[in-house]
């Protein structure tokens, strides 16, 4: 007890006395009772009287050896058996209220939920684009202003050195044409060269460097031009010529790119159309069919687009939600779903959620 009365962290902060309090405090902290840390105590206590003794030359007594060798050779006999649910016969089975017991202890994981049935009518660019016909005309007319951008320009590699007057631009061409290095050269003269890697001629700022770089041949060193900056000096070091666009190659891409956007276009007018149908009275299929749309009935599906068997049903979110916002008997209106597609619901059927019978 005495040890455990010098222990600070058992000591009351206030009277700066040990106290039982604030060592069970301590001790609640570490996981521990008091009775637990005595015990652990006096152990630690006699281990350290053991090795105090065995180092002033102590010697254990022999009956404790032959007790260590005695416990060392102990073997023991025993029988036991395993059972297990199979075992067990003649289980009676639950009783219907046994069974509704558990049906409300799990009704969280087996209520079903919401399912609802729809008809859905689709107008996409690829229902609109089937018979639309381009002609060679608009093909020719749409490279012949693309033609620039389709094809590969030349680029060059060049390094320019702007000169602060006409005698350094001459000394700094004329260096370069000796095969000094025009970071050596700019060096020198205190000039910031300004390298170009692979760069076309629309890439260039200043219009006159541009001209004058790519009308070098590659390793020459042009005369002093008199740029937007001042005069420059330009050396050529790379260049890697560009291929120009045909339009046999661009063609079908060009083709398909005019239908589409014809077909964007058609697909407005496809659901104007529909809408101006079903204003007038007509049925939803057969303004549908008369406007050029496409209608299914898809199966039932939770307000998370689950299906009956739990898979998803893969559908844009933005059509599990207008289902779920328009009532049961109800059109929806028609719906922008992104990347130029519309749809309009007519929801045919509202399962309600619930929970299963114990005859289910």
């Amino acid at each position: 007890m005495d040890q455990i009365r010098q222990q600070q962290a058992f000591f009351d902060p206030v009277s700066g006395q040990f106290s039982e309090e604030a060592q069970a405090r301590a001790l609640s902290e570490s996981g521990m009772t008091p009775a637990d840390y005595e015990d652990t105590l006096r152990h630690q206590i006699g281990a350290e009287h053991y090795v105090a003794g065995a180092a002033a030359g102590l010697r254990m007594p022999a009956i404790y050896g032959a007790l260590a060798a005695a416990y060392a050779g102990e073997t023991r006999n025993g029988r036991w058996i395993l059972l297990s649910p199979s075992d067990i016969r003649d289980v009676p089975n639950p009783t219907d209220q046994q069974l509704g017991t558990l049906l409300n202890e799990v009704a969280d994981q087996v209520r079903e939920p919401e399912f609802r049935t729809v008809t859905l009518v689709r107008f996409t660019p690829a229902l609109a684009a089937a018979n639309i016909q381009i002609t060679d005309q608009d093909i020719q007319d749409r490279f012949n202003f693309q033609r620039e951008a389709l094809s590969t320009p030349e680029t060059r590699s060049f390094v320019t050195l702007t000169a602060p007057n006409a005698q350094a631009a001459q000394t700094i061409a004329r260096r370069l044409r000796a095969g000094e290095q025009a970071a050596a050269v700019a060096a020198s003269l205190n000039i910031e060269p300004v390298s170009y890697d692979e760069q076309p001629r629309s890439a260039v700022p200043d219009a006159r460097v541009a001209e004058a770089a790519f009308g070098l041949a590659q390793g020459t060193v042009s005369d002093p031009v008199q740029g937007e900056l001042g005069l420059v000096v330009i050396k050529v070091t790379g260049i890697t010529p560009g291929s120009e666009a045909t339009l046999a190659e661009h063609r079908q891409a060009i083709a398909d790119a005019l239908r589409m956007e014809q077909a964007r276009v058609r697909v407005t007018e496809m659901v104007e159309r529909f809408v101006s149908l079903r204003e007038s009275g007509t049925s939803l299929r057969d303004a549908a069919a008369q406007a050029g749309g496409t209608v299914a009935t898809l199966p039932p599906f939770t307000a998370e687009g689950a299906l009956p068997n739990g898979q998803p049903m893969g559908a844009p979110t933005v059509l599990y939600q207008t289902a779920f916002d328009t009532a049961e008997g109800s059109t929806s209106d028609v719906v922008d779903a992104g990347q130029d597609e519309y749809f309009a619901v007519h929801v045919d059927e509202v399962r309600e959620a619930r929970m299963p019978t114990v005859a289910e």
